[in-house]
């Protein structure tokens, strides 16, 4: 029986009850599963909501700045601020902002997130603007275990420069820094806090038993996601191999029009993993650099997937087959590698679930290299 003595706070960019599932969603629930009482606090901004953000299609129901019970000892709270840094996109105009943006991370935290904070055991920052109130949050409680959770790379953000000047001054005073990527470790490698600590799965959700969505005999290549993806390769690799069938699943617009291209657009984790699961490949054909070792890559590897992905994400993953974009030439070598790989090879053991990634962001030593 749980105890629920200790308390988890979280600070993130993601809604709690969104279709779309990130690793702050994975690490709530099993800091909740493992006894934690858990706070889910999602930042968001009018300059968001005036930018069409598709999150406040879930916040048109929910209290802005209150305590939201989702289920016994797990809370949300939508953190809702006027304004937030940006990348003005004009070096003369992020300049002149400079100075105002410096300050985000000293405004006022409102009584309710204020209360939450001084009694929380572990508090955990995603990679988003609002890590610049981290010193404010210290003050407030000293005593807290602070682990800032690198999701992604800032620099490759597009963000203000005064959020990368804040973030690397603060980085060291962290207890942790713990990345998900090897691009991200070599960002933050000269400090003496960081651990490179790779996603998990939801692997309790992957052993259940699960119908097979795909049609017998057939062969199938499975996306899941929603940036930078590579519609070139989709529309050449479709035409190549007309014999498979590939499964896009996301909210990816004006994808191409074709026999064997299948959409599903959003969909909730749960029913992505049947997908997954009995595909025949993986696919991860991206535009952006440093997602080879991402969530998705780790999905496919547990289900003992070859990973038909670009070349600009190499990796020591033994189980990749690579294209450069753009090249038929290498799209087909991929593919056909992938299709006549031995998928016994492939490492699923290397794969963590969250709470053993849990239990290394807890038991990690304070500033141990």
């Amino acid at each position: 029986m749980f105890s629920y003595n200790k308390k988890a706070l979280l600070i993130t960019s993601h809604i709690w009850n969104s279709k779309r599932k990130a690793g702050f969603h994975w690490i709530a629930d099993a800091l909740w599963r493992m006894g934690w009482e858990v706070y889910f606090v999602t930042a968001v901004s009018q300059i968001d909501k005036i930018k069409g953000d598709y999150r406040f299609q879930y916040l048109s129901s929910l209290e802005l700045n209150t305590v939201i019970t989702e289920k016994e000892h797990f809370y949300s709270y939508i953190w809702f601020r006027w304004w937030r840094p940006m990348d003005l996109r004009h070096p003369w105009m992020n300049k002149i902002t400079a100075p105002l943006f410096r300050t985000y991370g000293r405004q006022v935290i409102d009584n309710h997130l204020k209360e939450i904070i001084k009694t929380a055991d572990l508090v955990i920052f995603e990679s988003i603007p609002n890590v610049a109130f981290f010193p404010t949050f210290k003050k407030i409680n000293p005593n807290a275990r602070y682990v800032y959770r690198v999701s992604d790379n800032l620099h490759l953000s597009n963000i203000h420069p005064a959020v990368l000047e804040i973030e690397e001054r603060i980085a060291p005073d962290f207890d942790l820094i713990s990345v998900p990527t090897q691009n991200i470790f070599d960002k933050f490698a000269p400090l003496t806090n960081v651990k490179l600590q790779r996603h998990g799965i939801p692997k309790h959700l992957y052993d259940r038993k699960h119908n097979n969505p795909y049609a017998p005999n057939t062969i199938n290549a499975i996306f899941v996601g929603s940036l930078s993806f590579d519609y070139d390769f989709l529309s050449k690799a479709s035409k190549l191999f007309p014999e498979i069938d590939f499964h896009i699943i996301g909210p990816l617009p004006n994808l191409p029009k074709r026999n064997n291209i299948h959409t599903y657009g959003e969909m909730p984790y749960e029913e992505t993993i049947p997908f997954v699961k009995y595909a025949t490949i993986g696919l991860s054909p991206m535009t952006r650099p440093s997602l080879g070792d991402s969530n998705k890559i780790l999905q496919f590897t547990y289900c003992k997937l070859p990973i038909v992905i670009s070349s600009i994400n190499r990796s020591n993953w033994p189980h990749f087959f690579y294209y450069d974009i753009g090249s038929e030439k290498s799209i087909v070598n991929a593919i056909q590698g992938a299709l006549s790989f031995d998928k016994n090879i492939i490492p699923k053991e290397m794969v963590n679930s969250w709470e053993q990634l849990v239990q290394s962001l807890l038991e990690t030593p304070l500033n141990e290299a």
